[in-house]
């Protein structure tokens, strides 16, 4: 499947983000977490892509939520990088680097304001948003580990999922789709369907409407 062009057709106005993020450097490496393990299939930009795809159908069609899942790990750009927990770096220094590479998007890019609002808004820990964004954010791994059929990886991140992903129903969809996955097939088609069919409403701070689309 072509996620790119998909979330183009899809989402009002990705086609002006996902422009933008091909002019991010950084975000067209590969994710830290694969390198470690020996895989090469998914960069920064991709997860980027599968995300906005992601927290759109899960939304139900929300164009606010679509973007937000595109611009989430634009913060890993330039002079940040997709830091795992075995690079030993402070939470509070993966913040900062993260913070100063949006505030340089904020600060470079026309929709930029845009961006960098998106992404504080996911940041902040008082948001029930945050909490659901990053059970989508924590599927990810397991699904790209279906659909590479990397059984131990997937053993791996079913562990990850149980331990970190915060709603029980959720949870309990995505080891479904483990259990009626096909080899072969692409998982993550299946996975936004379940999204799409099971939509949330979500608690977020409005951002202002300040006519960057519309």
């Amino acid at each position: 499947m072509n996620y790119e062009q998909l979330a183009i057709e899809l989402i009002p106005g990705a086609y002006e983000i996902i422009s933008d993020l091909k002019l991010i450097p950084g975000l067209d490496k590969i994710r830290g977490g694969w390198i470690m393990r020996g895989m090469s299939n998914e960069t920064i930009f991709d997860h980027n892509i599968k995300m906005g795809l992601a927290c759109f159908f899960h939304s139900g069609g929300d164009v606010l939520e679509g973007h937000r899942g595109l611009i989430h790990d634009s913060c890993e750009g330039f002079k940040a990088f997709d830091a795992t927990p075995h690079d030993n770096i402070s939470e509070v220094d993966k913040y900062d680097m993260e913070l100063d590479t949006m505030i340089y998007i904020r600060d470079h890019f026309k929709l930029g304001p845009y961006y960098f609002e998106l992404w504080n808004n996911t940041e902040d820990t008082k948001l029930n948003l945050r909490r659901d964004f990053k059970d989508k954010d924590k599927a990810c791994p397991f699904i790209e580990c279906l659909k590479h059929n990397r059984a131990e990886l997937t053993e791996e991140f079913r562990n990850c999922v149980k331990k970190n992903i915060h709603d029980k129903n959720f949870l309990e969809a995505i080891l479904q789709l483990e259990k009626e996955h096909i080899l072969g097939t692409d998982p993550y088609i299946r996975y936004f369907l379940m999204l799409q069919e099971n939509p949330m409403l979500f608690l977020r701070k409005p951002l202002e409407n300040q006519g960057y689309f519309y």
